[in-house]
Order: structure tokens, then sequence, then C-alpha cells
């Protein structure tokens, strides 16, 4: 009967040292993943807010796992992203550049549809000017481009 008391009692201690072990298995693993997790998400919420010079924390950008794979693509990503947004900003300053040429010297820029009536999509600030009619009128419909272009050149403009 000792023996089985005995037997009893080792055998809850070591289930007790198992089961202690096992949470902090559990314990370590789940941080080693959260923790890397919580850093890139934080770099993450950085785009947000159109932050594109992200940092990542070395140890997890270094890592050899998925997490550390993650984080590597991530950054390439945002400096992917980082240089098409230069792009985008140096491109609509030479559009402003572009357009403020336009506006300023006496010729006018059309661009219409091919539809009836000939309806204004894009059409230059100096339209005043040599016409006499805004731009808002063009663009609105309340002027139609077939109503200030000449009658002898409607056919040839037509095509």
């Amino acid at each position: 009967m000792r023996s089985a008391i005995l037997l009893r009692n080792s055998l809850i201690a070591a289930s007790l040292i198992l089961l202690v072990a096992t949470l902090l298995i559990s314990f370590f693993t789940a941080r080693s993943i959260s923790l890397p997790i919580g850093k890139l998400t934080g770099a993450v919420k950085g785009i947000t807010t159109e932050n594109l010079d992200i940092e990542i924390d070395p140890g997890v950008e270094r890592s050899n796992d998925e997490i550390g794979q993650l984080a590597r693509a991530f950054k390439k990503m945002a400096s992917s992203l980082n240089l098409a947004l230069d792009k985008i900003k140096k491109n609509a300053e030479e559009l402003r550049e572009s357009y403020g040429i336009i506006n300023r010297s006496p010729a006018v820029v059309f661009l219409w549809r091919n539809l009836e009536g000939w309806p204004v999509e894009i059409v230059s600030d100096s339209v005043i000017k040599l016409f006499g009619y805004s731009k808002e009128e063009f663009t609105s419909g309340e002027v139609s481009y077939d109503k200030v272009v000449h009658e002898d050149d409607v056919d040839r403009v037509a095509q």
C-alpha cells in the first residue's frame, strides 16, 4: 500500500512538473511570436499616417522565420511605395508647371469627347481670353465646343 501511495505522489509531482514546464514553454513560444508581430504591427500603423520611412526592430528583421520574411518584405514594400510617392509628387509638380505655362500663354487647350455636341472634359483657364466663355461654362456643358468652332472648320475638326 505504501508503494502505491508513493507511486501516486510521484505521478502527481511529475504531472505538476510537466504541467508547469508545458505552461512555461507555451508562454515563451507565444511570446516569441506575439512580440515580433506586435513590433511589425507598429511599423504597419506608421504607413497609415503616410510615414513610409519605417524602422523595424533589427532582431525581427534578421530573423529567418516567417515573421522575419514578412518584416523584410514589408520594409521593401514601404521603400517601393516611398519611391512611387516621390515620383507621383514630381509628376504632379511638373503637371502644375505645365498647366501654368498653358494658362499664361495665348493658346487654349481643349480635350473633348467625340460625342454629340462635343462635350468638353478639359479646357485651359486661358479659354476666357480667346472665346469669352469660362472654363466652367465649357466643362459643365453650358457651352459646347462645337458652338465655338468656325463653321468652315467644323468638318475638318469633326474628323
